[in-house]
Parts: C-alpha cells; sequence; structure tokens
C-alpha cells in the first residue's frame, strides 16, 4: 500500500474513532440528563455522530478499495449533517435567573465542547496536511459541522448557567 494511501486511511480510521467515541458519550449524556429537552439534544448530536461515522466508513471502504476518496456526488453531505444555523441561538439577553439544574449536566456540555473543540483541531490539521482535493473537502465539512456542534453546546450551556429554565433546544429544528 503507498504511504499517502496509508497515511490517508489512518487519518480517516482515527476519525471513525473519535466519532464513534463522540457517539457513546451523547447517548450516555441523554441517558443521564432529567431534562426532556437537554435528552433531545443529546440524542440529536449522538445521530449526527452516526451520519459522521456512516460516511467515514464508507469513506474508508473507498480507500480500501481505490486507494481514493469517494468523488462528491458519491459523498453524501446529508450523511455529514449541516453546519447549524447561528440565527437560531437565543439572545443571551432572553436568559434571567439562576438554573437549578444538576452540575453533572453543565459538566456534560463542558465536555462536550471540549470533544468539539478537539475535533474541529483534528479535521482541519487533516484539511490542511491533505494533498487530495476530495478529503480537503470531507474534513473541511467536518469541520464546519464540528463547529456547529460546538457553538450549539456553547449556547445551551450559558442559557443554562442563566435561566431559569433548562434547554433551549425548542429554538432548534431538531426532530422529536
Amino acid at each position: 500500500m503507498a504511504k499517502q494511501k496509508q497515511d490517508a486511511l489512518t487519518v480517516v480510521e482515527m476519525a471513525i474513532e473519535r466519532e464513534k467515541a463522540g457517539h457513546k458519550f451523547y447517548t450516555q449524556a441523554a441517558n443521564t440528563t432529567q431534562a426532556t429537552d437537554g435528552r433531545r439534544m443529546f440524542n440529536w448530536l449522538a445521530q449526527e455522530e452516526l451520519g459522521h461515522l456512516k460516511h467515514l466508513e464508507e469513506t474508508r471502504q473507498s480507500l480500501i478499495k481505490t486507494g481514493k476518496f469517494p468523488q462528491r456526488n458519491e459523498n453524501k453531505v446529508s450523511d455529514i449533517s449541516e453546519p447549524i444555523d447561528k440565527k437560531t441561538f437565543p439572545w443571551s439577553s432572553e436568559a434571567v435567573g439562576e438554573a437549578k439544574t444538576d452540575t453533572k449536566e453543565l459538566e456534560a456540555l463542558r465536555i462536550g465542547i471540549n470533544a468539539e473543540k478537539e475535533d474541529i483541531l483534528f479535521y482541519s490539521k487533516a484539511a490542511a496536511e491533505s494533498t487530495d482535493t476530495e478529503a480537503k473537502d470531507m474534513f473541511n465539512m467536518l469541520v464546519a459541522v464540528e463547529k456547529g456542534h460546538q457553538e450549539l453546546l456553547e449556547e445551551e450551556y450559558d442559557w443554562l448557567r442563566k435561566s431559569k429554565t433548562y434547554f433551549t433546544i425548542h429554538r432548534f429544528n431538531l426532530p422529536k
């Protein structure tokens, strides 16, 4: 196997492991969060990770079989997901009072924020180091999506700390 192909395959396999870990974390967070909307958000994020995982596994198979990243028209961008539209975030001034929440929920949000930041760095580095245009496109799309997840989690964390209500998920069009 050529070194460049092996390097690309190694990066994709590392990305697969990251997405598996993300799915596991968000599933666990959903199972331990008391607030219904909080569970809904964490379940949605877990499903997002499954979409990324599916895409990366298809990419891995393409690299093994052909030595190439899938062509753009073969990439199912919907499986990666689209970045979150920040216009749907609430105004910080809308949050009033103090939340009486379990610190485990805040800690889960902090852990998620840090994990998303690490993923952004990982995918940014992979995009920067790749010589393949399709690989760069895929990794840059993952960067954009992970940034959206980070922003969502940061907004939820800030809102939860300031608000009498738990999560602002009603602002987002997430599946039930």
